[in-house]
């Protein structure tokens, strides 16, 4: 009936057609490409420690900037050891790499951080064994979902090796993230560096749920 009252109907039909179908092609191949240059994950390796080095202090650069001094940030990179690389040795620390470099990191233990000469243990109830370690990700990589991909990778891993709960040290940067992850604030922790400076952090923790 349409048609007959409007002998374009049938054209605009078929071009609203044509215009949805274009677009859903279009979507698609832009998720193709995000998924396709998406950053890959895998275990860190011995060579890698030098380019996860120059990682951290990137990301620490360019994300912390705006909840810490540019003289406190580099304080404590010339302080502080970032990087346990016992956690590669062990096959929990995790990388991401994209074009070639890396972009990204994290990792877990049950061993102590190596921080905790500058950065006290929380005095908050029952100490957790499964701690996750260095979560870094790349100034130029963020708002991709990459820092939840690292998140969850070593979550898995903690929950495969059969514990129940999870614990970090969160730089203020990270502390949103973590809240949308799940995991509560319990206290703030001070990282005391050589001259005075110091650096606050929030011990934050993560029930996982039980499967039935």
């Amino acid at each position: 009936m349409a048609s007959l009252l409007n002998p374009f109907h049938e054209d605009a039909v078929k071009q609203e057609d044509a215009m949805k179908q274009e677009t859903a092609m279009t979507a698609s191949y832009a998720l193709n490409a995000l998924f396709a240059n998406f950053p890959r994950i895998r275990l860190a390796r011995p060579a890698d420690v030098p380019a996860i080095r120059e990682l951290h202090a990137q990301s620490l650069r360019g994300l912390a900037c705006g909840h810490y001094d540019a003289r406190v940030i580099e304080a404590f990179l010339a302080n502080v050891r970032t990087l346990d690389e016992g956690l590669i040795a062990d096959g929990t620390y995790f990388v991401a790499e994209a074009g070639g470099r890396l972009v990204g990191s994290s990792g877990w233990s049950t061993r102590a951080p190596e921080y905790l000469d500058v950065i006290p243990a929380p005095a908050v109830g029952r100490a957790v064994r499964a701690r996750i370690h260095s979560v870094f990700v790349h100034p130029e990589h963020t708002r991709i979902g990459l820092g939840r991909c690292l998140m969850a990778r070593s979550e898995g891993a903690v929950r495969a090796a059969g514990h129940r709960e999870v614990a970090l040290d969160a730089a203020l940067s990270g502390v949103p993230l973590y809240i949308a992850m799940g995991y509560r604030n319990f206290s703030p922790v001070v990282a005391r560096l050589p001259g005075g400076d110091t650096m606050t952090f929030i011990h934050m923790r993560k029930e996982f749920a039980r499967v039935q």
